[in-house]
């Protein structure tokens, strides 16, 4: 059983059940994962989602995004990298939120009554856009795009 990292009298198994000195715990379960209440080394008493506490969810890097993915940066949307196949990736750091301090992936949504695919993405200057997610791909790419608005 692994020892959770600034949590040294806990450990885990691989169901997540949470122990502390060989004795289960009760945890709660959530549709954000399963959380246990655990005191901390600092000796604060903490709410710990044990599904993400052994191993950390893998951050986006300028190296994975350009040379692994094969992005491109969109001309008018600075801030954003496109692949081929229609990921668009996010290179503003927020301060602040879920995606704090690094790169995250768009999320598409379907719109209208085609049901297309789009993004929803903005300026430097704060201004929002929601975007056709094929022609984005399309003005980065353009022949070179493995983009199938059909999937």
């Amino acid at each position: 059983m692994p020892i959770i990292p600034n949590v040294t009298k806990y450990t885990i198994d691989s169901d997540n059940r949470l122990y502390r000195d060989g004795k289960r715990l009760r945890v709660s379960r959530s549709d954000n994962g399963v959380f246990g209440r655990v005191w901390c080394d600092d000796g604060v008493r903490r709410r710990l989602n044990l599904s993400k506490a052994i191993e950390p969810e893998m951050q986006l890097t300028h190296e994975y995004v350009f040379e692994r993915e094969n992005a491109r940066l969109h001309d008018d949307f600075p801030d954003y990298a496109v692949t081929n196949y229609g990921d668009v990736y996010c290179l503003r750091k927020s301060k602040c939120g879920v995606h704090a301090n690094s790169y995250y992936i768009v999320p598409d949504f379907l719109h209208g009554p085609t049901n297309k695919r789009y993004i929803s993405i903005r300026r430097a200057d704060g201004r929002r856009y929601q975007i056709r997610l094929a022609r984005f791909v399309r003005h980065v790419w353009g022949a070179d795009a493995n983009f199938n608005e059909e999937e």
